[in-house]
């Protein structure tokens, strides 16, 4: 079914380098010790992801859609929002995007921004609008426009998926965004690949889509075709986007409009592209979970104005091995064993945080803490 996602069609698309910039080795990291600090799990279902805001750690809890506040000590401080059309409540509980110079954030649920002054304080709810301008949709409907925001949707993460995939620059949110139109999409078409963007720039007044950029890795046309790892992973650092695709080595660099400005990286050990391939959309919907589970997959980005960290998994996520990369600039000095589910979530003064273990059968909400001074 074509989808149909605001009015527009302004792009941005890349000229893509092609070969890999591979980065230079100096591992000085060859453990990363961190101490487990664990959350008072009050309320919440265990079920959901761990991300920070300011100084406080939040919980965002999946099934209940309530924001679970802690302080870095584990102690609870509050509890916000839930699931509902009370003025302090959301549909749902998806993207939660923290301001870094206020303590405003954004939620995002299937159609609505909500712009929070605090947890008990919004300033605005702004659905997504629905139309076209340029082609109509009758028109997109037998022939895709891949520059055409109508034929786009945001990505969504979904129970405890725990992967970095939103951020905000200016007074713009950016989002991972993909089409599905049944003549251009990651399931049977080389051209989703060599035309559709995977990166969306949205107004955070009026909630538009106004602009998309981000080029989908050549390794994508190399194995036709694998769209259960046709995702990414994004983070902010200033004004610049640093983005890592689930099956490619490289980490890409780009301005807030979209521009390459550089790509690096290293493979990590163990990775391998043997991937299994698929030709249709039910092939790959049956074959969903096994091609996550134990093929070799990068996974979330985190990066600052000192190190870039990377996790990935070289036999899956089922495969029982987390590593992690961290890069000075474009330096590798680490490239470790970490925990499940070590995903870095930000610092708070000294420390890093990551995520952590979310236990829904025991109880437990935790996060990983470390320091690289």
């Amino acid at each position: 079914m074509l989808a149909l996602l605001l009015f527009g069609s302004f792009s941005c698309k890349e000229k893509k380098p092609e070969e890999l910039s591979v980065s230079a080795i100096d591992i000085r990291i060859d453990k990363l010790p961190f101490d487990t600090l664990y959350l008072e799990p009050g309320e919440t279902t265990q079920y959901g992801r761990i991300r920070l805001h300011k100084d406080e750690i939040v919980f965002l809890d999946a099934s209940t859609h309530r924001l679970h506040r802690y302080n870095v000590e584990g102690k609870t401080l509050g509890v916000a929002l839930g699931r509902g059309q009370d003025p302090f409540q959301v549909g749902a509980l998806y993207h939660f995007m923290p301001f870094l110079d206020r303590l405003d954030f954004l939620v995002t649920d299937d159609f609505t921004l909500h712009h929070f002054v605090n947890d008990s304080t919004k300033r605005s709810r702004v659905r997504l609008d629905i139309g076209f301008e340029g082609k109509s949709e009758a028109e997109l409907q037998r022939n895709p426009d891949p520059n055409e925001t109508a034929i786009y949707w945001p990505e969504y993460p979904y129970g405890s998926w725990n992967i970095n995939q939103s951020g905000i620059i200016g007074e713009h949110y950016f989002l991972p965004i993909k089409t599905e139109h049944p003549l251009l999409n990651a399931y049977m078409h080389t051209a989703f690949y060599k035309q559709s963007h995977a990166m969306g720039k949205f107004s955070i007044a009026d909630n538009r889509l106004v602009q998309m950029g981000v080029s989908w890795p050549d390794t994508y046309l190399k194995h036709q075709f694998i769209p259960n790892l046709a995702s990414l992973s994004f983070s902010i650092a200033g004004d610049r986007l640093w983005v890592s695709f689930f099956a490619d080595p490289n980490i890409y660099v780009y301005d807030a409009d979209f521009r390459l400005i550089k790509q690096f990286g290293r493979e990590g050990e163990g990775m391998q592209q043997n991937f299994r391939t698929t030709q249709t959309f039910q092939e790959a919907d049956a074959a969903m979970q096994e091609d996550l589970d134990d093929q070799s997959v990068y996974g979330s980005l985190y990066a600052d104005e000192d190190y870039v960290f990377r996790t990935y998994f070289p036999k899956g996520y089922g495969g029982g091995i987390t590593r992690l990369q961290i890069y000075d600039n474009e330096l590798l000095i680490a490239d470790v064993d970490v925990a499940p589910r070590f995903t870095v979530l930000g610092k708070i003064g000294d420390y890093y945080y990551a995520d952590g273990i979310v236990d829904e059968r025991n109880e437990v909400l935790a996060v990983f803490r470390f320091s690289l001074d």
